[in-house]
């Protein structure tokens, strides 16, 4: 199971918020080593993927999303903070599985003052539904065909054709496919081991355009817990294998949801630079995700008249859990 990646990549890009005032903020567990009877520690090497969620599974995510944008003494600093409850419905197809996921509420809050973003808005009851096949691959995906349309009725006039354009339903129904790929379709049928690292490449998308990055993945921990088997997998990304490898090794002493302790400065010829990382845990037999933290910083440096070259610095921080039920099963 995943989230829908226009809930994190739109969001992220154009309204570059999270936050719910009153809700609590979501801790994501850690799979802890399982006991026998006599408490010894019962070893796990490895698991295989497979995508098998069971037919009628809904979960429902609880997700917190803080965005600062920093740009000096130039710009000041805001800080957005987004909290919003996701449904997702797994359905049993003849060709595979109909994935419908719903954001049921969602609010923003800007330096600490309620405000509406139009994106948030559009989502706040509509339905994106995905369909898979039986290899777990992405076949189609419905609801965002006028999203721009929607947001652009919460914007005010000087941003609706800006939402247009950003909202490409053909821009975004690429990037719900290849962020399913890659949380998804990537792992599927694959047998991993514990401290087995992949490395690979992507491209992040940013209101500059589209980085290329070197990705890291490693299976820290794969542990039984309630009949289940569930693999811990920590993630980084940076322009540079060896960025990327240091933000890897941080994972552990520092969490991922905090900041990391590299250096990111804007390159010389001024391109944005990024570094990210976090941990997500997965049930290895379903796919289903229990919860997932990323923390991501952007710098870029621009010019602003009258103030000559600016750096921007961006950090994005998300955090999710989800409860998971088969409606009638006994938990």
């Amino acid at each position: 199971m995943r989230q829908p990646a226009v809930l994190l990549l739109v969001v992220v890009a154009v309204a570059g918020c999270a936050s719910g005032r009153g809700a609590v903020s979501p801790r994501a567990p850690e799979p802890p080593p399982a006991h026998g009877a006599a408490g010894e520690t019962m070893a796990v090497e490895e698991a295989t993927f497979a995508f098998a969620p069971p037919d009628g599974l809904v979960c429902h995510e609880r997700r917190r999303q803080v965005v600062r944008k920093d740009a000096g003494t130039a710009g000041g600093t805001t800080e957005d903070v987004t909290d919003a409850v996701v449904r997702h419905r797994f359905v049993r197809t003849p060709a595979g599985w109909r994935v419908t996921s719903q954001t049921l509420s969602a609010e923003v809050v800007r330096n600490g003052t309620p405000v509406t973003d139009p994106v948030t808005a559009a989502l706040v009851g509509r339905e994106l539904v995905y369909e898979v096949g039986e290899d777990g691959a992405l076949r189609a995906v419905r609801g965002l065909e006028d999203l721009g349309e929607a947001a652009a009725r919460f914007a005010t006039p000087d941003l609706r054709d800006v939402l247009r354009r950003m909202l490409d339903p053909t821009i975004l129904a690429e990037r719900e496919r290849t962020e399913w790929q890659r949380r998804i379709g990537d792992l599927v049928g694959r047998r991993v081991r514990v401290g087995e690292i992949w490395e690979g490449q992507a491209e992040i998308g940013s209101q500059s355009g589209s980085m290329p990055v070197v990705t890291l993945t490693r299976f820290s921990h794969i542990a039984p817990r309630d009949g289940r088997i569930l693999v811990r997998l920590d993630f980084a990304y940076a322009g540079d294998r060896e960025t990327a490898r240091r933000r890897l090794e941080e994972t552990d002493r520092v969490g991922a949801g905090r900041k990391p302790p590299v250096a990111v400065r804007p390159g010389q010829d001024s391109r944005p630079v990024v570094i990210g990382g976090g941990s997500r845990v997965i049930e290895a037999s379903t796919m289903t995700v229990l919860s997932e933290q990323l923390r991501q910083v952007t710098v870029a440096s621009t010019e602003l008249a009258g103030m000559g070259r600016v750096r921007l610095e961006r950090t994005d921080v998300r955090e999710a859990v989800f409860d998971c039920t088969v409606p009638g099963a006994a938990r």
